[in-house]
């Protein structure tokens, strides 16, 4: 969910070069204060009966992993793939509330020759808004899931010994059953970078666990995006999973579960037309703990409309 709505057309008549020089920085400005939200930038609400969807694959395919104690190892690892589809939606149901539905019903991994179909996460949630007029917005959200057990079967369990002679077992596991809770702070600002419109957003919060064996964790997301030509958005994202700073036991490939990382993103967004937009994102981690080490790949669509 990586889309920062295209300006107006409405704000692009023709006019004479010196009215345009003149109104072009008002133009900015308004374009960076009434851009509604979006579903990766934090801290804005949607309007009213204004919504934001997107569909995609997240796929993944390597042959090594962190261990839990975020060593790498790659020898003893056998080859795996991951693919998951995610649909997120947001409508404004207030001025001040939105609601949000994050959903992953239907993946499929395969490791050392054996794969299964799996469900991911499933959760719902709102995000309320505290300060909702100017550049800066402020919000929290709260949002409440559940993972079921479906595909909670282990698709390799291996011994690895790492270069410097550790040793311990590395399993793929791509569904662990679990029900949690999300709590966030969020701040978005909107500006102009030149006549660029321009964002950065970030969260902070905690995730709330009932799994055996799954920590609660820290949890926050940084994000600065533009948009191009009125149609192309481009971003930048990092994101952080800690676990409470408590020690991680079981060197689980797929990263669900019990895991610590710290990753980035790059997502390029192109508006085909207002409603309708194609996107791909990259991430990979600067370093895990009970994890993939390999890029993640997502492919989708996009769109907005109102009710």
């Amino acid at each position: 969910s990586n889309a920062w709505p295209m300006p107006g057309r409405g704000l692009d008549r023709p006019a004479t070069a010196g009215v345009q020089g003149a109104m072009r920085p008002l133009t900015i400005a308004l374009l960076v204060v009434l851009l509604p939200c979006t579903a990766r930038a934090a801290g804005w609400v949607q309007q009213p009966r204004h919504c934001y969807g997107k569909l995609w694959d997240r796929s993944w395919f390597g042959s090594k992993a962190y261990t839990a104690e975020g060593l790498r190892v790659g020898a003893d690892v056998p080859s795996y793939q991951d693919h998951l589809v995610n649909l997120y939606a947001e409508c404004g149901i207030h001025p001040w509330v939105t609601a949000i539905v994050a959903l992953a019903p239907a993946g499929y991994a395969k490791s050392d020759d054996q794969g299964t179909f799996y469900m991911g996460p499933l959760s719902g949630g709102v995000r309320v808004g505290l300060l909702r007029e100017g550049p800066v917005r402020l919000a929290g959200s709260a949002r409440y899931g559940f993972a079921p057990a479906v595909g909670d079967e282990v698709l390799s369990d291996t011994a690895f010994t790492t270069d410097d002679g550790k040793s311990g077992r590395a399993v793929y596991l791509p569904a662990v059953e679990n029900h949690f809770g999300e709590l966030l702070a969020e701040l978005g600002w909107g500006f102009a970078l030149g006549t660029v419109p321009s964002f950065v957003s970030a969260t902070l919060g905690a995730r709330l666990n009932s799994a055996e064996g799954v920590d609660h964790a820290l949890v926050s997301q940084l994000q600065w995006g533009v948009t191009l030509w009125q149609r192309l958005v481009l971003d930048l994202h990092f994101m952080l999973s800690e676990p409470f700073f408590q020690e991680v036991v079981v060197t689980n490939t797929a990263g669900v579960g019990q895991t610590r990382y710290l990753g980035f993103g790059f997502s390029a967004s192109y508006w085909i037309v207002e409603a309708l937009g194609v996107f791909a994102n990259l991430e990979g981690v600067f370093y895990a703990e009970s994890n993939a080490q390999t890029p993640s790949f997502s492919f989708g669509l996009e769109t907005r409309f109102s009710l």
